[in-house]
């Protein structure tokens, strides 16, 4: 509410006044204007016989009933603007024919050999040489592997048999 009211109180102000909605301070503005204006009691007195204190007031009181033909014209236009889209019956059984022909054309071009890869060869060329490591002497390399191996083993059984 304003710091000072004007000559014409807005009635929404009167009617807060006659609630009980309004706080101490403004309750205070409202009195006041009331006692320059004693005029405004009058409108007072007619905002509270339509306030929520006047209880046989508002059990009296109905809210008008539609007519059965309100009623239908209020239904026919939600219907209007809510129509749902036909179904179309033969979209399921087109989906299901597309996913059946790529399945079968698939499994065809599975099936059969295909016509741009050339036919199954050996290899090209054979590996080539690996080279061996060289070993003093003319003795052949896996000779000599085998020979070194042969002492490592020897001497590791001999370790376990001094222990």
């Amino acid at each position: 509410m304003t710091d000072g009211l004007s000559d014409d109180l807005p009635p929404e102000i009167l009617a807060a006044y006659a609630d009980g909605e309004l706080s101490p301070r403004d309750r205070d503005r409202v009195d006041q204007w009331l006692a320059d204006h004693p005029e405004g009691r009058e409108l007072l007195d007619e905002q509270e016989s339509f306030g929520a204190r006047n209880v046989e007031f508002w059990h009296a009181v109905r809210p008008p009933e539609p007519s059965r033909y309100q009623w239908e014209n209020v239904l026919h236009a939600v219907r209007g603007r809510a129509r749902v889209p036909v179904s179309r019956r033969w979209l399921p059984w087109v989906g299901s024919l597309a996913a059946a022909a790529t399945a079968t054309a698939a499994t065809v071009l599975l099936a059969l050999p295909s016509v741009n890869q050339p036919a199954a060869r050996g290899p090209a060329d054979p590996p080539a040489a690996i080279p061996q490591p060289a070993v003093a002497g003319d003795e052949p390399a896996y000779t000599a592997l085998h020979r070194s191996l042969g002492n490592y083993d020897k001497a590791l059984h001999e370790r376990k048999g001094a222990e």
